[in-house]
């Protein structure tokens, strides 16, 4: 069989014989999970699905990357048991060896699986631009789910997302289909951006230019989100909304300011969303006061985002804003409604979640608590065993406190920062994976997302 790769070290990518199979094979990768803006001198996993099409299952397989047409990285042959990757069954892979690139620069990350007897290898390899750089923003990760209070699938579903949301760096919304949750504009944005006719459904970082598709699959997504967690932005959005309890006009100015700009399309779109929301819900299990949280209300830049507010060309430190307004119906309760707003960048295979953030509509210390989270810096990052936390000075005492990406506690300290950086021991029997350090002063709060390598 000839090999799909012409470089020097071919020979070591020739289907090698991984498997005793006879029969034709049609193996292929999905959703692969890496970031698409990551820091320089910082390993990533490299990780995806390897997907059976069509065929008898296969019980051996071998994962491939290569970075910039250098090195290539050829994984050992991998066993699968319980029958192997039946047809249209997946097993979520990661490469034993981490990408890590020491210069900024956008480069071409290829990865393939090898399947014995796979004969159609135009769906065996997905390529991507990924960009490392060094003046970052910290990344909120996106997802946009499809729900239903008719659809019994969906309360398990709805699960995950509120473990998902309940991280400080990742936000998701629920667009209901054709229930009493819907909204015209929801519905709109769902079919021109999902377009998809089942429940549960989710759509990572507006699909990473399509090489995310929407999933069905909600035990999976969060590992996804947790892969995503490790990411950078190029770009910050925040959302500064006011609202008027008489006339419950809400505003609100929603700006980009970019740390890495680079030339191409970009959009601003913000979702008004609401939590606490009490109905029906097939196998709910809870009749009619089913709790609906993150509910999609109304998108109000549209279906496509909100044009010509980021130039093609923007300028990092330029802030570039556009105000949204909109009046909230009677029946929603403020109290519980939220605003979350998103930077996309648009490119041909599809669009691409930068950025994100959700704030309440009745905020309090919007500007301080940007101050606070502008003031907080940890490293090492990745860490090992402890961490340096550098602060604002002031006289408050500060209540930090290190969370799993599930919400767990697992450590909590008060200190005073008094312009010295703090050090916080004893993080060493740590698993590795990501973490969130929360400060809390003065009522206002700042988070940064950690790694913890072994």
């Amino acid at each position: 069989m000839r090999s799909r790769y012409s470089f020097p070290f071919a020979a070591a990518l020739l289907c090698t014989l991984v498997s005793t199979q006879a029969d034709a094979q049609n193996a292929y990768l999905q959703n692969l999970s890496i970031a698409r803006y990551i820091k320089t001198n910082t390993n990533y996993p490299v990780s995806a699905w390897v997907r059976n099409s069509t065929g008898t299952a296969f019980t051996q397989f071998r994962m491939g990357w290569r970075w910039n047409g250098g090195t290539v990285n050829l994984g050992p042959v991998q066993s699968v048991g319980g029958g192997g990757i039946v047809t249209g069954n997946y097993l979520n892979y990661t490469h034993p060896v981490q990408l890590n690139v020491p210069t900024q620069g956008a480069g071409t990350l290829k990865v393939w699986v090898q399947v014995t007897g796979d004969t159609d290898q135009s769906n065996d390899t997905i390529t991507i631009t990924v960009k490392p750089i060094t003046n970052w923003a910290t990344k909120t990760v996106m997802m946009d789910t499809k729900t239903a209070i008719w659809c019994q699938y969906c309360p398990a579903a709805n699960t995950v997302g509120n473990t998902i949301d309940s991280d400080p760096l990742a936000v998701i919304a629920k667009f209901h289909a054709n229930d009493a949750l819907s909204s015209t504009s929801g519905t709109s944005y769902m079919s021109a951006n999902m377009n998809v006719t089942f429940t549960p459904a989710g759509l990572l970082e507006k699909g990473e230019y399509g090489s995310y598709t929407v999933n069905s699959q909600h035990n999976t997504w969060e590992t996804a989100v947790a892969a995503r967690l490790l990411s950078v932005s190029p770009v910050t959005v925040t959302a500064t909304p006011s609202f008027n309890a008489t006339t419950r006009l809400l505003t609100v100015p929603v700006t980009a300011n970019f740390t890495f700009a680079e030339a191409g399309q970009y959009t601003l779109n913000a979702y008004i969303l609401e939590n606490g929301v009490l109905g029906a819900q097939t196998n709910g299990g809870a009749g009619n006061n089913y709790v609906h949280n993150q509910v999609v209300r109304e998108v109000l830049g549209g279906n496509g985002g909100t044009t010509g507010v980021i130039p093609s060309n923007p300028v990092a430190g330029t802030p570039y804003t556009h105000t949204y307004s909109f009046t909230l119906p009677a029946g929603w309760n403020a109290s519980n409604v939220q605003v979350m707003a998103y930077v996309t960048r648009i490119e041909t295979g599809g669009a691409l979640s930068l950025n994100a953030t959700k704030v309440s509509i009745l905020p309090v210390g919007i500007e301080e608590a940007n101050a606070l989270q502008a003031s907080l810096n940890v490293s090492p990052n990745p860490f090992m065993d402890a961490l340096q936390v550098e602060l604002a000075a002031d006289a408050t005492p500060a209540f930090v406190e290190l969370y799993s990406l599930d919400g767990r506690v697992l450590a909590q300290w008060e200190r005073v920062f008094a312009g010295e950086p703090q050090r916080f021991d004893g993080l060493g029997s740590l698993a590795a994976g990501a973490y969130v350090l929360r400060v809390q002063r003065g009522g206002l709060v700042a988070n940064f997302r950690l790694v913890k390598e072994n």
